[in-house]
């Protein structure tokens, strides 16, 4: 501090704020629900389940064509379809490729974590992340081409835009590669964890990242710079959805928002009074969205009323536990992969089980049911 000649003042003690990190996370258990979009083909429904099976439903005679079975849920990650092929990403692991035609297995590619992260194909190769903290390049036998490791849990769907790919980490940051070789371009850091199960949403070189610490962010790739950010009640996890001017998203806050693509000022809101945890898509008409009471429903999209619904091999709900974090003080990493300083973190998340209450001064959990009333905090 420079204080001129001559000026007297007395000063109290000096605080100086550490930078705080919004982060959290949560375990989905076994059971029929379905949290996870699908995906049509030729009248032919394909989509993941929390009971472990992935199913091919035909949408005009309700029938079931073939199941799938993994060891574990799927469950966050969106499905994709390519070339006959269906990718998704499983809680075992696992990345799993599914022949459309029979059911049978093509190939599946083990990860160190479970894998809420959806899988973006893009000249014969398979992008997509996992909760060991890397992001994986996979050929299209399903062999590693090369891995990128960040400072924490990778969930987000990566996107490839141009010749560049984006992808976002609990570490906060949003990451720039190389697609062929995966070496970092650039990066882009916000005060929370990035997690979003579909690509983001780029437009006219404007990449619009969600936040746990409550913003959505507006950054031009071009200049590498924001250009504004808008804060709301709670995390943000979903990729939000632009048309004719207006940025489309929800938060965790109960709220949808409408906010002007050009200064970031919000529109309007509208509030729920909860969600739906799939992604509703429209095909032929009908509306078609997996829910948490165990079924898939086919809605008519002018009606709104059901058409049909299919129950899962499970009636049971899956359970979920939140492990919810306050703000963290960041610490950073003593060495990156190459051993010199950099601005990588440690943050990593410890598991409580059901029956610990265990308080620490910078972090404060609590486990709760989905259904439970959520508890409040006073400051955050």
């Amino acid at each position: 501090m420079l204080i001129e000649t001559g000026f007297e003042t007395e000063m109290s003690d000096l605080v100086v704020q550490k930078p705080r990190f919004y982060t959290g996370t949560w375990m989905v258990g076994f059971g029929g629900s379905v949290s996870t979009a699908g995906v049509i083909k030729d009248d032919l429904m394909y989509f993941g389940c929390c009971d472990h099976y992935i199913y091919a439903l035909d949408l005009k005679t309700r029938e079931t064509l073939w199941k799938f079975r993994a060891s574990g849920g799927f469950v966050e990650a969106r499905p994709v379809l390519h070339n006959d092929v269906f990718y998704l990403g499983n809680y075992d692991g696992y990345m799993y490729a599914v022949n459309i035609k029979n059911g049978e297995l093509v190939w599946k590619f083990r990860t160190g974590d479970r894998i809420t992260s959806s899988v973006f194909i893009y000249n014969g190769k398979a992008y997509f992340g996992s909760f060991d903290s890397n992001l994986y390049c996979l050929d299209s036998n399903g062999k590693e081409i090369w891995r990128f490791r960040t400072g924490g849990r990778v969930g987000s769907g990566p996107v490839i835009n141009g010749n560049e790919l984006y992808f976002g980490s609990y570490d906060g940051n949003l990451y720039c590669l190389e697609p062929e070789t995966g070496k970092e371009i650039w990066r882009f850091k916000t005060s929370g964890s990035i997690l979003h199960y579909h690509p983001f949403c780029i437009q006219n070189d404007v990449i619009y990242i969600p936040s746990f610490d409550r913003n959505l962010y507006a950054v031009n790739i071009k200049k590498r710079r924001e250009e504004w950010r808008f804060k709301t009640g709670d995390v943000i996890e979903m990729a939000p959805v632009i048309h004719r001017g207006i940025v489309y998203f929800g938060s965790q806050d109960h709220n949808f928002y409408a906010v002007d693509i050009s200064n970031g000022k919000e529109i309007w809101r509208f509030k729920t009074g909860g969600g739906i945890f799939s992604t509703p898509f429209l095909y032929n008409g009908f509306l078609y969205f997996g829910s948490y009471d165990c079924h898939l429903y086919g809605v008519d999209a002018i009606r709104g009323k059901e058409v049909f619904r299919f129950q899962t091999s499970v009636s049971s709900q899956s359970t979920v536990e939140l492990f919810e974090q306050l703000p963290i003080e960041l610490k950073p990493l003593e060495e990156d992969r190459e051993g010199k300083e950099n601005e990588f973190y440690r943050f990593g998340i410890p598991r409580l089980n059901v029956t610990e209450s265990e308080y620490t001064q910078n972090i404060q959990y609590t486990v709760k049911n989905i259904y439970a009333s959520k508890k409040k905090y006073d400051q955050i």
